[in-house]
Formats: structure tokens, sequence, C-alpha cells
């Protein structure tokens, strides 16, 4: 028998695209997270 270790997070791939309109582009559908100009944001990766 295996003994495996439960994952706790599950790989998300995402893209960041900026210009006139900004945002991170996440998931199999491609959400889209909208970024406002002037904010700060972290990301942890």
């Amino acid at each position: 028998m295996v003994r495996t270790e439960p994952r706790l997070w599950q790989d998300v791939s995402c893209r960041l695209e900026l210009g006139r309109d900004s945002y991170i582009i996440t998931g199999s559908h491609e959400v889209r997270f909208y970024l406002k100009q002037n904010e700060t944001y972290e990301v942890d990766l």
C-alpha cells in the first residue's frame, strides 16, 4: 500500500495582460480579473 499526502491546492494556470485594460486571466474558462490603475496587488506564486 502506498500512502500519499493529500494535495492542499490545485495547480491553476494564469497569465497577465497589460495594456489599456489590464487583467489576470486564470483557469480553463479564462476568467478575467480586471486590475484598477494605480492600485497595488500582491500575487503569490
